[in-house]
C-alpha cells in the first residue's frame, strides 16, 4: 500500500523483504485486470522470491491465489500462512515490484512460507525455465 504524504510515497514496511515472506502487494491495474480477471483485487498476497533485497528497491515475487489453478505443473498448492485457506503459488507469474507496493498483513504481520513449501515452489519455478541454448 503506497500512501501519499505531501506528494511523496511512504513505505509501509520497516525492513527489507526477505526470501519466502508474504506481503500484500498493490498491483498495477493493468496487471490485476489482465492477469487475474476483472474480478481481480487490487491488493494481492505475494511471496518474496529474491534474496538480498533492499528496503528502498525492488523484489521478485510470486503471486498467491485462492483460485484453483488449471495447470498444476505451474503452481504449488499450500495452506495460506495468512488465513489457512487452500492457496496456490502461481509459479508462471513471476513479477518484480517496488517495495513501496508492499504491506504486511494487518492482523498477522509478516508471514513466511514454510521451508518445505518454499523448496517445492523453487523447484517448480526452475523446472519450468528454459534450458540453456
Amino acid at each position: 500500500m503506497t500512501n501519499k504524504k505531501d506528494n511523496e510515497a511512504v513505505l509501509d514496511i520497516k525492513r527489507s523483504p526477505r526470501l519466502g515472506e508474504i506481503y500484500w502487494c498493490k498491483m498495477p491495474e493493468t496487471i490485476y485486470r489482465k492477469e487475474f480477471g476483472y474480478g481481480g483485487k487490487e491488493y494481492r498476497p505475494v511471496m518474496i522470491f529474491s534474496k538480498k533485497n533492499k528496503l528502498y528497491g525492488t523484489a521478485l515475487v510470486i503471486p498467491l491465489s485462492t483460485a484453483e489453478q488449471t495447470r498444476p505443473e505451474m503452481a504449488v498448492k499450500m495452506k495460506s500462512p495468512l488465513d489457512g485457506q487452500d492457496t496456490w503459488a502461481v509459479c508462471s507469474h513471476i513479477m518484480t515490484f517496488s517495495t513501496y507496493r508492499f504491506s504486511p498483513d494487518k492482523e498477522k504481520g509478516i508471514c513466511r512460507v514454510p521451508n518445505d513449501v518454499f523448496q517445492e515452489i523453487r523447484k517448480k519455478v526452475f523446472t519450468n525455465l528454459p534450458d540453456e541454448r
